[in-house]
């Protein structure tokens, strides 16, 4: 292989893995804020002294699942199942 090809597939790499991390960037910023408007819409719910206590914590969960789903790009891990049983 010669220099030019060498070179140009060296420079392709890195325009590659250049847009790879852009894009991954982009993605987490994105889950952050949405994460941080649920959970701005959380507070105020908070204040209200009859809030349902049980549903504000379902609605926390849920956040942080998409938040982790958004940054993560994966599918859904139950949380539920993965915590220890109480006895």
């Amino acid at each position: 292989m010669g220099p030019f090809a060498q070179s140009f597939i060296t420079t392709s790499a890195t325009v590659l893995a250049s847009i790879a991390a852009s894009q991954g960037f982009a993605r987490k910023w994105q889950a952050n804020r949405m994460s941080r408007s649920r959970i701005d819409q959380l507070r105020v719910e908070m204040g209200n002294p009859e809030v349902d206590l049980a549903r504000v914590r379902g609605l926390l969960l849920e956040i942080i699942r998409r938040h982790d789903d958004g940054v993560l790009a994966t599918e859904h891990v139950d949380v539920v199942a993965l915590a220890p049983k109480k006895k």
